[in-house]
């Protein structure tokens, strides 16, 4: 596990890297008034070189992994080596038109170069990492913490495991500009490439709609209202999901019980973010996009309570949390409380870390590089 400890501890060295000689710790521009220049400059080059280095850390480990690590990647291998699958686009159009068509055609094409599986690992590793960390640049006021957040949250273990639906949401990432700029089509056409990824992206299409409703009574009391149908109507809906996607493999996750856990810490992230909600719009007029993606998360959580594996589609929403956290923090004006909010989100995230690495439901402890076979660290 050494090499994922690395990882998240050099994220947060990054962090301190970041904050170095900036008195207004982490604070580029106070609520209207610019820093000078040759701050803003060093500022701009902290944050270009904080991303590149990430970019080479991450993608160097899920590109050169060992194909044991990820739970589901024995499958991915055997579809890249399935003749049915792969001899002919027209089989890939005949077969898969409707179910991860973009994956396989992605497949077919590296196919055509080598029958390594190790370059789909790479590609996919290349295409998912550089899609989120361009969204973290681009609206993240904190990279650093936005990154350490998506390592606690999403995880290695959904990195390297769930190849065609980390690509998928790594595109929504890439569609969020769109959403700023509320250019429907162009989001439209992202969320049909993603969807060609993995058919579950399809929820991503309910962002759009609500990402830029104000955060008032009257839609407080929507969502609420949303929220207890969802609660009434989730059964029927888990049922219809069980009959007709994919033929129903997915019966055995009816499972009560679980997901309370996560959904609590939507809901107190939620209320936090709530309390600060002047400044965080205030700050940033696009800060209410994330607001409403996470209330809308917490409504899908509800969803996963009773059907376990549905907590992958909230996956769609809540990397956006990613931002969410970051961006509140900024926006706070004391810097000791933004000190204390940047320390209290490292110290829930690094126990959701250890969390996940201890369980291993992911199958990515220990971690190997591929061309180690026996030795792991």
């Amino acid at each position: 596990m050494l090499i994922y400890y690395i990882i998240l501890c050099s994220t947060f060295m990054y962090g301190i890297f970041e904050m170095n000689n900036d008195n207004s710790l982490i604070r580029y521009s106070c609520f209207g008034i610019n820093i000078d220049n040759m701050l803003y400059s060093q500022t701009v080059k902290k944050r270009k070189i904080i991303t590149i280095l990430l970019f080479l850390q991450l993608g160097f480990i899920s590109s050169f992994r060992n194909f044991t690590i990820g739970v589901d990647l024995k499958g991915y291998i055997s579809n890249y080596f399935n003749p049915s699958i792969n001899s002919s686009l027209s089989n890939i159009f005949k077969e898969h038109w409707n179910n991860g068509i973009g994956y396989f055609l992605l497949n077919w094409l590296i196919g055509q170069f080598t029958n390594n599986f190790q370059f789909i690992i790479v590609i996919t590793s290349i295409i998912s990492i550089s899609l989120f960390l361009h969204l973290f640049y681009k609206e993240s006021k904190i990279i650093w913490l936005s990154v350490f957040i998506f390592i606690c949250f999403i995880g290695f273990g959904q990195l390297f495991s769930m190849l065609k639906q980390i690509l998928a949401m790594s595109i929504i990432a890439y569609g969020y500009k769109y959403i700023k700029k509320q250019n429907f089509k162009k989001y439209l056409l992202c969320v049909i490439l993603a969807v060609s990824f993995h058919t579950t992206a399809i929820v991503c299409i309910f962002i759009y709609f609500f990402s830029h409703h104000k955060l008032n009574f009257l839609n407080y009391i929507k969502y609420i209202f949303i929220g207890l149908i969802t609660i009434i109507g989730s059964t029927f809906f888990i049922n219809l999901f069980i009959k007709y996607y994919r033929g129903g493999m997915y019966a055995e996750y009816i499972i009560g019980g679980k997901g309370y856990t996560w959904l609590l810490v939507l809901i107190g992230i939620l209320f936090v973010g709530l309390f600060f909600k002047n400044s965080a719009v205030l700050s940033d007029k696009n800060n209410i996009i994330v607001y409403n993606i996470t209330i809308l998360s917490i409504i899908l959580q509800l969803i996963s309570l009773n059907f376990s594996i549905f907590v992958r589609v909230v996956y769609y929403y809540s990397f956006f949390l990613s931002i969410f956290i970051p961006n509140i923090i900024y926006s706070l004006k004391n810097k000791y409380l933004r000190l204390f909010g940047i320390g209290i989100t490292v110290v829930i995230c690094f126990s959701f870390f250890m969390k996940g690495l201890n369980e291993n439901i992911f199958e990515i402890v220990p971690f190997s590089f591929f061309w180690e076979r026996s030795t792991a660290i």
